[in-house]
């Protein structure tokens, strides 16, 4: 049985993955400021997403929306959510090249999709399917348009 405290918790560590991988993407901004209207506008865009996430919480809180606890791997999330810190951290202390932060997110966002990371939530609620459905595109979105700068970075 679901209780309180563990919807919470689901809603909030998904919605601050999103918000880490924006802190990523803002500090890409500052790396590399010839792409800095790239960066910013993605990292705005996860801020947006994480923003959505949380507007969910409201509706699990209500019952219109359920969260499938066995289908959230804490240690998968926890696991990601480390790897978003140890990439931050890396480009703090190392050289990076623009080919390899693009790569770097390609493989979050590609992430996200083959993980089926929303899944977590079920529900009938309209406004509900619909932000699932927005989380997705948006997310297939930057998908597309990382995969097309690096092509155009890499020749």
């Amino acid at each position: 049985m679901e209780t309180k405290g563990s919807l919470e918790s689901i809603i909030d560590i998904l919605a601050q993955n999103e918000e880490d991988i924006g802190i990523l993407y803002r500090a890409y901004s500052e790396k590399f400021p010839d792409h800095v209207d790239f960066w910013k506008e993605l990292a705005q865009e996860e801020a947006e997403h994480a923003s959505w996430i949380r507007k969910l919480a409201a509706k699990a809180q209500a019952g219109t929306i359920i969260v499938k606890e066995n289908r959230f791997n804490t240690v998968a999330i926890r696991t990601f959510s480390k790897y978003l810190e140890q990439e931050h951290a890396r480009l703090k202390m190392s050289p990076v090249s623009l080919v390899n932060a693009l790569s770097v997110a390609m493989y979050i966002e590609d992430s996200i999709i083959e993980h089926n990371y929303f899944e977590v939530f079920e529900g009938d609620d309209f406004e509900f399917k619909k932000t699932l459905l927005d989380l997705a595109s948006a997310t297939n979105e930057h998908r597309i348009r990382i995969k097309d700068a690096l092509k155009s970075v890499s020749g």
